[in-house]
């Protein structure tokens, strides 16, 4: 078995020694069903995080776009497996898949073969098809299904011989249980429940007629027709699936994630009543077709799957809980449980279920969606079906492995590193490492060196960006976990994004905001710094204290520069996490200006022969963005320069007096604004002759 996990969960935990010149640290996979992420080849690992030899399966792939949703042995002992869709049923032999019925069943719109029966007293199979309600059978030593019964329900979940020439169907979406003659065909509703849903029967050792409903969380007893009780009531939803174990009942429940509510289901049954007499047009109504098949809509509503045992002296006990829903669930002679599951794939194995120390394992973990069916072989697991994109049937191997082999990831601290010694947990295992510098290994990785526990391996002192470890596991052997310890090389800090923002006024004055961003491979505590030059000086000039700075942030107030271009530099050191032989790294901003210098008002008088104001105004460093004024107090008034643009440093004031005064003297005030935020006026009395 081969199964490469997505998402790497290794931790890697940080220790501190001054015996380096940088932090050690070490590559870590102590609980390695959740830290172990990499290719596990024949093993299988247990909640506890210990990896042991499991067991090999084969994989033999039917088709894209199905799904096996039934499996049983036929009269000859060849494993068959029905699913759909369309409806399909196949045997699986050593030349792989093969079509052994013709089919000649009635009822329209069938989409799978999703419930199969062998009446052992006779060599009968018994298929129920969803979708258009149909129950076939095929009699011993021949090659055709033929059309038993087409039932009033859209969904056969199951079939369960009832003895007497009878089988016992579980259908939906109206909740009810059929009696059906093998011989005639006739069939009766023998039982009926609020669920819209019934998933399984089970006719235990006791004689009793277990079923379970799809969202009520009930296990039934079908005491007689139209007589059922309910045995007990699980706070799960979905009772998915029964079976007889010692003396009591195993029993499989999934919750949902959004239970119906009960006027819901009630419309559901409601909806397909109308077709209890239409047998060959069930599904098909003028006010539209029927909902969905159940199936898929199932299963993208289910998760968190529990298992539960029922004891004959009424004794419940949860035997285990799992984060994925369960599909299907056996026993095998020794009295371990297995459970097929989704969405992850995974086929879990309970020891000693009953039992306060039971341990559960993940068996197998296939690189699929769904595990579907269980189909036991000889008291043990022989095939499981399991689908994702495709339909597919793993076959196992009959005993355990005489080794299997786990493959981490490939690891990487992010920058390269001496490697130490390497540590493991267990016994009965060969340990293995290689290096290399690119991220798939390739030819020029290092070959694979045997390692011993506590001991540097040959290579270990060179240094290296990616490791790999592989650890061979013995038929009686077991890995725990293992430490793998490194140093990297200090990498110098990167400092980027030196940002200085627009002046802006505060309390203290006007201020700028220095930002940048940092960033170190090592994960090094880092030690920031800002400094400031003119843009024709040689030497910068460090203007931060260490409790300036806040989250790569620092407050330049310009109002302690002399005018002029200027550029900022931050620095991130390295040096507290090296102990005093750290790098350093640096980053400039964009020249920009601190003009906190009023703009200048040169010459400016009133002409009383031209009715004129004249003069100019000048800035050193920023262009004048506005210019206004305002006579005896009244609003402010902007004018334009004598060449009618702001544009320039200095712009000429050539301005007429209003036409409107009053012979007389006046006050006239004026306000410059340059691009920097600075202001600058003026004001006086003038005379105006009038017109």
């Amino acid at each position: 078995m081969k199964r490469v996990l997505i998402a790497a969960f290794l931790a890697v935990i940080f220790v501190y020694s001054n015996a380096y010149a940088v932090k050690v640290k070490k590559w870590s996979g102590k609980e390695t069903k959740l830290a172990g992420a990499g290719q596990y080849l024949g093993v299988m690992y247990s909640s506890e995080g210990v990896i042991v030899a499991g067991f090999e399966t084969s994989a033999q792939t039917y088709r894209e776009d199905f799904v096996f949703r039934a499996s049983i042995y036929d009269e000859t002992g060849a494993p068959i497996f029905g699913g759909g869709t369309p409806a399909e049923i196949v045997r699986l032999g050593s030349g792989g898949f093969t079509h052994p019925f013709k089919f000649n069943v009635n009822g329209k719109g069938s989409s799978a073969a999703s419930a199969l029966e062998l009446i052992a007293e006779t060599g009968m199979l018994v298929a129920g098809f969803t979708g258009g309600g149909a129950v076939a059978v095929k009699e011993k030593g021949e090659n055709v299904l033929y059309s038993l019964c087409v039932l009033p329900a859209e969904t056969i979940w199951d079939i369960e011989y009832a003895g007497n020439n009878h089988v016992y169907v579980a259908t939906g979406p109206m909740g009810r249980i059929f009696r059906v003659s093998l011989k005639s065909g006739q069939y009766e509703a023998w039982g009926e429940t609020r669920d819209t849903n019934i998933r399984f029967i089970l006719k235990s050792e006791d004689g009793r007629v277990l079923f379970g409903g799809g969202e009520t969380g009930n296990l039934y007893d079908l005491k007689g027709k139209n007589r059922v009780d309910v045995v007990y009531h699980f706070p799960e939803e979905a009772v998915v699936k029964a079976i007889q174990y010692q003396n009591g009942i195993l029993a499989a429940v999934n919750r949902l994630k959004q239970p119906p509510e009960e006027d819901h289901a009630k419309r559901y049954r409601e909806y397909f009543k109308q077709f209890s007499s239409l047998k060959d047009q069930f599904g098909a109504t003028s006010q539209g077709s029927a909902p969905v098949d159940a199936y898929n809509a199932n299963l993208s509503n289910m998760f968190e799957g529990s298992v539960y045992f029922l004891g004959m002296d009424y004794r419940v006990d949860s035997i285990i809980s799992l984060d994925d829903y369960i599909l299907d669930i056996a026993a095998d002679k020794n009295g371990d449980i297995f459970l097929a599951t989704g969405p992850g794939g995974k086929v879990y194995m309970v020891a000693d279920p009953l039992s306060d120390a039971r341990k559960m394992w993940i068996a197998h973990d296939f690189d699929y969606q769904n595990v579907t069916s269980i189909l036991m072989k000889d008291g043990y697991p022989g095939y499981f079906a399991v689908a994702g994109n495709e339909a597919v049937v793993h076959r196992r191997s009959g005993g355990k492995s005489e080794s299997g082999r786990f493959i981490s990831q490939v690891f990487t601290p992010g920058s390269p590193a001496n490697w130490g010694t390497l540590y493991w947990d267990g016994n009965g295992a060969a340990a293995y490492s290689r290096h290399g510098n690119t991220p798939v290994p390739d030819d020029t990785w290092t070959p694979w060196i045997e390692r011993k526990t506590g001991y540097p391996g040959e290579l270990d002192r060179d240094v290296w960006i990616f490791s790999q470890l592989k650890f061979d596991i013995g038929v009686n052997g077991g890995l725990k976990g293992f430490d793998y310890y490194y140093v990297e090389k200090n990498q110098r800090p990167v400092v980027k994004n030196v940002k200085v923002s627009e002046k802006r006024q505060s309390e203290r004055g006007p201020l700028r905001e220095i930002t940048w961003e940092t960033a170190d491979l090592n994960q090094d505590d880092l030690e920031c710094a800002v400094w400031i030059k003119e843009e024709n000086q040689a030497e910068w000039i460090r203007i931060s204290r260490e409790d300036d700075i806040e989250q790569n942030r620092f407050l330049l107030y310009t109002d302690l520069f002399p005018d002029g271009n200027y550029l900022v530099k931050a620095t991130a050191c390295d040096m507290e996490s090296n102990f005093g032989d750290g790098a350093a790294g640096f980053g400039i901003s964009d020249e920009f200006l601190i003009d906190n210098g009023r703009p200048e008002i040169i010459d400016i008088a009133f002409n009383a022969e031209e009715n004129r104001f004249t003069g100019k105004v000048r800035d050193d460093y920023s262009v004048i963005s506005e210019m206004a004024y305002s006579i005896d107090g009244g609003d402010w008034v902007l004018f334009l320069p004598l060449d009618g643009i702001l544009d320039q440093k200095v712009e000429t004031i050539s301005l007429s007096a209003p036409e409107h005064l009053e012979t007389g003297k006046h006050v006239i005030a004026f306000r410059f604004l340059d691009e920097a935020g600075n202001r600058a006026g003026t004001v006086f009395q003038f005379d105006c002759p009038g017109l």
